[in-house]
């Protein structure tokens, strides 16, 4: 925050990529507090008429990523990429649209939220990233999936999984 009423004093209005950077440098001191203050940064951006973009978002998502919450971080996840979602599908925004790192780091904060809830959202995200972003989804994808299912009981989807992602491997 400093920084940004630095930029301001300085005649230099912080753009999106400013915030993110900041709400970046948040995310690498982890834990609650961090969080707080990055969703603070966060909100800011969009209060000072700024659009957050995909950089944005996955700055925050990150943030959540390591703060150690998993119910709440799993909860705060679902509603940014709801955010995010309706302001590329709404608002035709794409600045906004999720990418490999968006899915990758919501489906980490997911996988660390064992109920039942996060493992339904975290399949529908996935087969959204594919269908509606038209993601290619990697490794690191896959395998937070196969291992989703795994400890939620599932012995048949991460056969499956693993079979998808050996071919579309294969293929490329």
């Amino acid at each position: 925050e400093d920084t940004l009423d630095r930029m301001r004093r300085y005649g230099v209005p912080p753009d999106a990529n400013s915030y993110s950077q900041c709400i970046i440098s948040w995310s690498k001191v982890g834990g609650k507090s961090s969080v707080e203050r990055a969703h603070k940064l966060f909100r800011q951006l969009s209060d000072s008429g700024l659009t957050p973009n995909a950089d944005s978002y996955n700055a925050l998502l990150n943030c959540w990523n390591r703060s150690g919450a998993s119910s709440s971080a799993s909860q705060n996840v679902r509603l940014l990429l709801d955010e995010m979602d309706e302001q590329y599908q709404l608002v035709g925004d794409d600045d906004a649209v999720p990418n490999l790192t968006t899915i990758n780091t919501a489906l980490t904060v997911l996988s660390k939220d064992k109920t039942l809830r996060s493992m339904k959202y975290a399949a529908e995200l996935f087969v959204r990233a594919q269908d509606t972003y038209g993601i290619e989804l990697d490794t690191i994808s896959y395998n937070l999936m196969i291992k989703k299912y795994s400890e939620m009981g599932d012995v048949a989807k991460p056969v499956e999984l693993l079979d998808t992602m050996e071919r579309q491997f294969r293929a490329t």
